[in-house]
């Protein structure tokens, strides 16, 4: 009996880490480390020009550019490209945040595809949320970390018919990879944690 409720509660507990981790929502707000990001820039207006104002127009450079798409059935292309210097024992946290409209009939792909971003890094799988602000305007919240800093990153839209992209948003910061020393402390001390956590429950 006592197997079976162990067995069940590790189902349970396995069950609630996978929904989680699943979980594609979170704070639509500005991430924790906003405030010490060292981009944040934000595009905004008509060709999606650069708004220097505070809190943005900071940190590395970055830019936007505006034109027809070359993969048909889409029409508009705009990509947003933020500098950045590579460091191996570094990794980079991605804030990206973009507003849309949807006047009439139309689509739009952006880069939750993978194919729609790009740098030397590898991507982790990424965390968002989507808001439907009425009248037409929905904006779109997006979260990554790349590994290790890459040297550039960049993100693609893809936009047709009455659909168009109206305001970007984008914030990173380049934090320290743990050591190899760290990953094995902690991977020696998780069975221990779990056999506690086993007799305790006999």
């Amino acid at each position: 009996m006592k197997v079976a409720k162990i067995g069940l509660l590790t189902f349970s507990l396995l069950a609630v880490m996978i929904v989680l981790a699943s979980a594609p929502a979170f704070a639509v707000g500005e991430p924790s480390w906003f405030g010490s990001a060292q981009s944040a820039r934000h595009f905004s207006g008509p060709g999606l020009t650069e708004d220097p104002s505070p809190p943005f127009g900071r940190g590395y450079p970055a830019g936007v550019t505006v034109g027809p798409s070359t993969l048909p059935p889409w029409e508009i292309e705009t990509k947003l490209t933020v500098e950045n210097h590579p460091d191996p024992l570094q990794k980079k946290l991605v804030w990206l945040q973009y507003m849309w409209t949807e006047t009439g009939p139309g689509a739009i792909a952006d880069p939750m595809n993978q194919n729609l971003h790009e740098s030397t890094g590898t991507w982790s799988p990424p965390t968002w949320v989507t808001e439907d602000l009425g009248g037409g305007v929905f904006r779109k919240t997006i979260q990554w970390t790349i590994i290790p800093q890459p040297a550039y990153e960049s993100f693609t839209w893809l936009t047709a018919g009455a659909f168009s992209v109206t305001d970007i948003k984008v914030a990173t910061i380049c934090v320290p990879v743990p050591e190899p020393s760290s990953l094995l402390a902690l991977g020696m001390g998780l069975p221990g944690l779990a056999l506690a956590l086993r007799r305790r429950t006999r």
